[in-house]
């Protein structure tokens, strides 16, 4: 169960005027606010980095960009959303920027030495060697769009109505994509456990 519970307005209720005090001191920069901020809301970032990249190590440098990213666009936060809604839009912002420049360093590498990527890249390499739960790798093969509503809904435990604000996405679209995730994940599960 979460710990913070609906206020009946759509935004968590402690959450919201605790956080939006905050952001008021990081705005007057007094010493010690931002600091606070990070302290309060990294588990999560972290816990969200990892969960949609599923490569461990690029958490530490993608939850960075996220926070510096909170600095730089912290006057347009209007608060429209919680501070941790606020957070998780940002966050998968930064995780889809993390994909496609590995995708694209992965694509280069491979043209230069005209071999499937998995073979020249160590990073590959490792991510292939570790060993993952059969959850874990089923939602990782999930196409990006089912990936992060699985893991905003499953796995941090997000409403469905926080879930819609963070993606940009209407109620009837989340539930669709969730009801194609659950169907794409049954299939990958048989397919995992076969191989």
């Amino acid at each position: 169960m979460n710990k913070i519970q609906s206020a009946g307005d759509g935004k968590p209720r402690g959450e919201t005027d605790q956080d939006s005090r905050l952001l008021d001191l990081i705005r007057q920069r007094a010493p010690g606010a931002f600091d606070l901020l990070v302290h309060i809301h990294l588990d999560n970032v972290a816990r969200l980095v990892h969960r949609l990249l599923g490569w461990p190590d690029a958490v530490e440098d993608v939850v960075q960009e996220v926070f510096l990213s909170v600095l730089k666009h912290l006057n347009g936060f209007r608060g429209d959303a919680s501070v941790s809604t606020w957070l998780a839009r940002i966050t998968i912002n930064k995780c889809r920027e993390e994909t496609r420049r590995r995708w694209l360093r992965q694509a280069i590498l491979w043209r230069q030495m005209h071999q499937p990527p998995a073979q020249c890249s160590a990073v590959a390499r490792a991510v292939e060697t570790e060993q993952l739960g059969v959850v874990r790798q089923a939602v990782r093969r999930l196409p990006t769009a089912l990936r992060e509503v699985v893991v905003l809904r499953y796995l941090q435990e997000m409403p469905v109505g926080q879930i819609c604000k963070a993606l940009g996405l209407t109620e009837s679209a989340v539930n669709v994509r969730l009801h194609r995730a659950r169907a794409a994940l049954k299939g990958l599960l048989v397919g995992i456990s076969e191989e």
